[in-house]
């Protein structure tokens, strides 16, 4: 469900008529995650949802080409922001767009927004950051081959496994 501009909405509440409100979320976490749902189920069933280039486009726009993060818009329901949170789902949309779709506007984005995750990962651990950022950095890896990724992602894990008393398995 979008609105006139494509915008998903992160909030649809079953009421009498159905209702949508935007929340943050809209930017960088549900529109991403749309993107890259549309890209797997172009994948699996052949079809190209009229969406996906939207999306794409969209998705691109919002990246700070400063920072290389995605910054959401200032808006009635939102301040505008680079949330550690959006990185991540961004940059995993990201990169599973460009394993199927490989493009340069794609690749300079997942690079960009890698060098970009990587001046604020201190900053971030501990938060929900790390998984996602994680399985973001791996892909980026795997399938855009930004090796400079694999170090960060290196950094993430430890934290994850020795230092975050979540997860720690030493038990300190």
């Amino acid at each position: 469900m979008t609105d006139k501009d494509h915008l998903p909405y992160f909030n649809i509440f079953l009421t009498e008529p159905a209702e949508a409100a935007h929340d943050w979320p809209d930017f960088g976490d549900v529109m991403t995650r749309q993107l890259q749902g549309v890209t797997f189920g172009r994948k699996m069933t052949g079809i190209t949802s009229k969406i996906e280039e939207i999306w794409r486009r969209k998705t691109l726009a919002y990246i700070n080409p400063e920072t290389g993060l995605l910054r959401r818009p200032e808006t009635s329901y939102c301040q505008s922001a680079e949330d550690p949170g959006d990185q991540a789902l961004t940059l995993y949309a990201l990169v599973t767009d460009y394993a199927d779709n490989p493009g340069s506007e794609l690749k300079s984005a997942v690079v960009k927004m890698c060098a970009g995750m990587e001046k604020i990962r201190d900053d971030t651990l501990g938060s929900d950051f790390n998984g996602f950022a994680l399985k973001g950095f791996m892909a980026a890896v795997r399938y855009a081959g930004v090796e400079d990724a694999l170090k960060t992602a290196a950094h993430i894990a430890d934290n994850i496994m020795n230092k975050d008393s979540l997860y720690n398995c030493r038990g300190q």
